[in-house]
Protein backbone atom coordinates (compact mmCIF):
# COMPACT_ATOMS: atom_id res chain seq x y z
CA UNK A 1 0.00 0.00 0.00
CA UNK A 2 1.11 3.60 -0.88
CA UNK A 3 1.47 6.43 1.17
CA UNK A 4 -0.83 8.18 -1.04
CA UNK A 5 -3.72 5.44 -0.46
CA UNK A 6 -3.21 5.63 3.11
CA UNK A 7 -3.95 9.32 3.32
CA UNK A 8 -6.93 8.57 0.81
CA UNK A 9 -8.37 6.11 3.13
CA UNK A 10 -7.95 8.48 6.17
CA UNK A 11 -9.69 11.26 3.55
CA UNK A 12 -6.59 13.69 3.94
CA UNK A 13 -6.80 14.14 0.19
CA UNK A 14 -4.86 16.53 -0.14
CA UNK A 15 -2.01 14.73 1.10
CA UNK A 16 -3.25 11.89 -1.10
CA UNK A 17 -2.88 14.01 -4.44
CA UNK A 18 0.50 15.12 -2.90
CA UNK A 19 2.22 11.93 -2.75
CA UNK A 20 0.57 10.36 -5.62
CA UNK A 21 1.95 13.27 -7.64
CA UNK A 22 5.47 12.51 -6.42
CA UNK A 23 4.98 8.95 -7.32
CA UNK A 24 4.81 10.51 -10.74
CA UNK A 25 7.91 12.19 -10.50
CA UNK A 26 9.46 9.48 -8.87
CA UNK A 27 8.50 6.82 -11.68
CA UNK A 28 9.03 9.65 -14.89
CA UNK A 29 12.85 9.37 -13.62
CA UNK A 30 13.07 5.36 -12.90
CA UNK A 31 11.09 4.09 -16.35
CA UNK A 32 8.37 5.09 -18.51
CA UNK A 33 5.72 2.43 -17.41
CA UNK A 34 2.72 3.82 -19.20
CA UNK A 35 0.40 1.45 -17.40
CA UNK A 36 1.09 2.48 -14.10
CA UNK A 37 1.82 6.35 -15.26
CA UNK A 38 -1.60 6.28 -16.25
CA UNK A 39 -2.97 4.64 -12.87
CA UNK A 40 -1.70 7.77 -11.09
CA UNK A 41 -3.45 9.89 -13.63
CA UNK A 42 -6.57 8.33 -12.88
CA UNK A 43 -5.65 8.45 -8.97
CA UNK A 44 -4.68 12.00 -8.70
CA UNK A 45 -8.22 12.38 -10.76
CA UNK A 46 -10.35 10.87 -8.72
CA UNK A 47 -8.97 12.28 -5.70
CA UNK A 48 -9.66 15.73 -7.12
CA UNK A 49 -13.02 14.39 -7.91
CA UNK A 50 -13.76 13.27 -4.03
CA UNK A 51 -12.70 16.85 -3.14
CA UNK A 52 -15.22 18.20 -5.94
CA UNK A 53 -12.43 19.89 -7.86
CA UNK A 54 -13.87 18.93 -11.40
CA UNK A 55 -11.75 20.77 -13.67
CA UNK A 56 -8.83 19.54 -11.86
CA UNK A 57 -10.22 15.73 -12.09
CA UNK A 58 -10.82 16.61 -15.47
CA UNK A 59 -7.63 17.17 -16.05
CA UNK A 60 -5.55 14.27 -15.35
CA UNK A 61 -8.78 11.98 -16.66
CA UNK A 62 -7.71 13.65 -20.30
CA UNK A 63 -4.02 13.06 -19.29
CA UNK A 64 -4.84 9.24 -18.68
CA UNK A 65 -6.86 9.35 -21.77
CA UNK A 66 -4.24 10.80 -23.88
CA UNK A 67 -1.67 7.90 -22.34
CA UNK A 68 -3.86 5.29 -23.19
CA UNK A 69 -4.63 6.72 -26.23
CA UNK A 70 -1.32 6.11 -27.36
CA UNK A 71 0.48 3.76 -25.65
CA UNK A 72 -2.03 1.42 -24.57
CA UNK A 73 -4.96 1.27 -27.07
CA UNK A 74 -5.50 -2.72 -26.57
CA UNK A 75 -6.58 -2.20 -23.02
CA UNK A 76 -10.85 -1.29 -23.98
CA UNK A 77 -11.85 -2.02 -20.68
CA UNK A 78 -9.57 0.48 -19.04
CA UNK A 79 -9.94 3.05 -21.92
CA UNK A 80 -13.56 2.68 -21.62
CA UNK A 81 -13.53 3.07 -17.69
CA UNK A 82 -11.44 6.60 -18.50
CA UNK A 83 -14.43 7.79 -20.95
CA UNK A 84 -16.81 6.85 -18.59
CA UNK A 85 -15.17 8.45 -15.71
CA UNK A 86 -14.62 11.96 -17.95
CA UNK A 87 -18.33 11.81 -18.34
CA UNK A 88 -18.77 11.74 -14.46
CA UNK A 89 -17.01 14.97 -14.10
CA UNK A 90 -19.43 16.17 -17.16
CA UNK A 91 -22.40 15.16 -15.35
CA UNK A 92 -21.00 16.66 -11.93
CA UNK A 93 -20.66 19.77 -13.68
CA UNK A 94 -23.83 19.63 -15.17
CA UNK A 95 -23.12 19.41 -18.74
CA UNK A 96 -24.98 16.97 -19.76
CA UNK A 97 -24.29 17.13 -23.05
CA UNK A 98 -20.48 16.17 -22.66
CA UNK A 99 -21.36 14.01 -20.52
CA UNK A 100 -23.18 11.89 -22.86
CA UNK A 101 -20.82 12.60 -25.73
CA UNK A 102 -18.00 10.54 -23.03
CA UNK A 103 -20.81 8.03 -21.54
CA UNK A 104 -20.91 7.14 -25.58
CA UNK A 105 -17.44 6.77 -25.97
CA UNK A 106 -17.22 4.20 -23.10
CA UNK A 107 -20.24 2.23 -24.19
CA UNK A 108 -18.46 2.08 -27.65
CA UNK A 109 -15.49 0.83 -26.32
CA UNK A 110 -16.76 -1.86 -23.90
CA UNK A 111 -18.61 -3.09 -26.46
CA UNK A 112 -15.46 -3.98 -28.75
CA UNK A 113 -13.97 -5.99 -25.78
CA UNK A 114 -16.85 -6.90 -23.98
CA UNK A 115 -20.29 -9.19 -24.43
CA UNK A 116 -23.17 -6.80 -24.88
CA UNK A 117 -24.27 -8.40 -21.89
CA UNK A 118 -21.63 -7.17 -19.59
CA UNK A 119 -22.48 -5.38 -16.45
CA UNK A 120 -20.46 -2.12 -17.62
CA UNK A 121 -22.51 -2.50 -20.84
CA UNK A 122 -25.47 -2.74 -19.31
CA UNK A 123 -25.20 -0.50 -16.53
CA UNK A 124 -23.46 2.27 -19.26
CA UNK A 125 -26.96 1.77 -21.62
CA UNK A 126 -28.80 2.93 -18.38
CA UNK A 127 -26.65 5.99 -17.72
CA UNK A 128 -27.16 7.03 -21.37
CA UNK A 129 -30.81 6.53 -21.56
CA UNK A 130 -30.53 9.02 -18.07
CA UNK A 131 -28.76 11.54 -19.49
CA UNK A 132 -30.48 11.71 -22.58
CA UNK A 133 -33.95 11.80 -21.05
CA UNK A 134 -32.20 14.71 -18.53
CA UNK A 135 -30.72 16.76 -21.98
CA UNK A 136 -34.60 15.94 -23.47
CA UNK A 137 -36.28 18.07 -20.52
CA UNK A 138 -33.78 20.44 -20.85
CA UNK A 139 -34.30 21.12 -24.17
CA UNK A 140 -38.09 20.68 -23.63
CA UNK A 141 -38.26 23.78 -20.90
CA UNK A 142 -39.56 27.13 -22.57
CA UNK A 143 -37.77 29.24 -19.71
CA UNK A 144 -34.76 31.79 -20.43
CA UNK A 145 -32.58 30.16 -17.76
CA UNK A 146 -33.38 26.87 -19.35
CA UNK A 147 -32.57 25.04 -15.80
CA UNK A 148 -32.78 21.37 -15.11
CA UNK A 149 -34.31 19.90 -12.15
CA UNK A 150 -31.32 18.30 -10.18
CA UNK A 151 -32.35 15.03 -8.34
CA UNK A 152 -29.47 14.42 -5.79
CA UNK A 153 -30.99 10.85 -5.50
CA UNK A 154 -30.56 10.21 -9.79
CA UNK A 155 -27.18 11.82 -9.49
CA UNK A 156 -26.24 9.13 -6.60
CA UNK A 157 -27.67 6.50 -8.39
CA UNK A 158 -26.13 7.60 -11.86
CA UNK A 159 -22.81 7.91 -9.99
CA UNK A 160 -22.99 4.52 -8.23
CA UNK A 161 -23.55 2.43 -11.93
CA UNK A 162 -20.41 3.94 -13.54
CA UNK A 163 -17.89 4.53 -11.01
CA UNK A 164 -16.72 0.82 -10.58
CA UNK A 165 -12.52 0.96 -10.97
CA UNK A 166 -10.52 0.13 -8.21
CA UNK A 167 -10.41 0.80 -4.56
CA UNK A 168 -12.38 4.29 -5.14
CA UNK A 169 -15.54 2.14 -6.70
CA UNK A 170 -15.35 0.63 -3.09
CA UNK A 171 -15.08 3.70 -1.42
CA UNK A 172 -17.68 5.36 -3.33
CA UNK A 173 -19.80 2.41 -2.92
CA UNK A 174 -19.62 2.90 0.93
CA UNK A 175 -20.05 6.81 0.38
CA UNK A 176 -23.08 6.73 -2.07
CA UNK A 177 -24.67 4.41 1.10
CA UNK A 178 -24.31 6.78 2.94
CA UNK A 179 -25.71 9.50 1.10
CA UNK A 180 -28.78 7.28 -0.40
CA UNK A 181 -29.69 6.71 3.42
CA UNK A 182 -30.06 10.48 3.91
CA UNK A 183 -31.84 11.12 1.40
Amino acid sequence: MSIGMVYFLQQDYAQAISYQKQALDTLAIVTPAHDLTSKIYRNIANLYAKTKEFDSALEYFQKALALNDRDLKDDGLTLGQIYADIGVMYYSKEDYKQALDYFTKAHATWLKSLRPSHLYVKSMEKTIRTVESKLSMYYSKQDTKQTLDYSPAAGVTLLKSILSSDLYAKSMEKTTHTVESKL
